[in-house]
């Protein structure tokens, strides 16, 4: 049995927005080896980021449900970590980050299969 690896893109790479303007993300996801099961898209946004809005994503005109976490640090000083809730693995980043996830409405992503996009305004 081949073990999933998915092949997650970001375009643009990077966003470069004056306060009240508006731009969109494009996030890819495709499976290159196995099947992958219950696939999700995730967004790692840099802090601050409390002026940034992210409008409702969809894919083939299902919408997507977006969770929103936060990295926080236990004290004053060290890291901010963050459990992630689908895999259990500990995340860390030197600010306050926000980890965005959008749920995909399949049960499993085969290799081969077209690339999933998802627009994020």
């Amino acid at each position: 049995m081949v073990s999933p690896s998915p092949v997650i893109g970001l375009s643009p790479d990077s966003l470069n927005l004056l306060y009240g303007d508006t731009g969109s993300l494009r996030l890819s996801f495709a499976e290159s080896a196995g099947t992958g099961f219950k696939p999700w898209l995730e967004l790692q946004v840099a802090a601050p980021s409390d002026h940034l809005s992210f409008g409702a994503a969809s894919w083939a005109g299902l919408p997507l449900t977006k969770q929103t976490y936060t990295f926080s640090r236990s004290g004053s000083s060290g890291p901010y970590t963050l459990v992630h809730p689908l895999t259990g693995t500990t995340l860390s980043s030197s600010t306050p980050d926000k980890l965005l996830i959008w749920d995909l409405p399949l049960g499993s992503y085969t290799a081969g299969a077209p690339p999933l996009v998802v627009d994020i305004p």
